[in-house]
């Protein structure tokens, strides 16, 4: 058997990143383009899908003038972020208690994550490497 990327040494097992379960491989669907196995089972993906759609039904869309709170871009400019199947916004929502934040584009959101903590590591990160090179030039 061929071994995809994400399987666990040459079992047919992957570890699902949601339930936590090592489950056959066929417990897995392809990411888009089907290279990769996605990290979360079926079974887990579908109740995901179900908890993410009740959370958009019971928050208000965003305005016709929203702009990312992480970029900055409006609709225009943050259009097609996500790929051609994804809307252009998408709720984030804090994963430990499932509560709404607000509506991101989806290159913020998949940066995001929910611990500011690490958030504040990267910048710092960032602003130390970059003060290296202008110290440099």
């Amino acid at each position: 058997m061929s071994t995809l990327p994400g399987m666990i040494d040459d079992d047919p097992l992957k570890l699902c990143s949601k339930c936590e379960k090592n489950l056959p491989v066929r417990d897995f669907s392809p990411s888009s383009g089907g290279v990769y196995l996605r990290p979360e089972c079926r079974k887990c993906a579908r109740k995901l899908s179900k908890e993410r759609k009740a959370l958009r039904a019971t928050t208000p869309p965003p305005a016709k003038d929203h702009q990312c709170p992480g970029c900055l871009r409006n609709e225009r400019e943050a259009q097609g972020c996500g790929g051609k199947k994804l809307g252009t916004w998408c709720l984030d929502h804090h994963h430990e208690n499932g509560l709404a934040r607000d509506w991101l584009c989806h290159d913020c959101n998949r940066k995001i994550g929910d611990d500011p903590q690490e958030l504040f590591r990267l910048a710092n990160y960032l602003l130390k490497w970059e003060k290296i090179h202008y110290d440099t030039l």
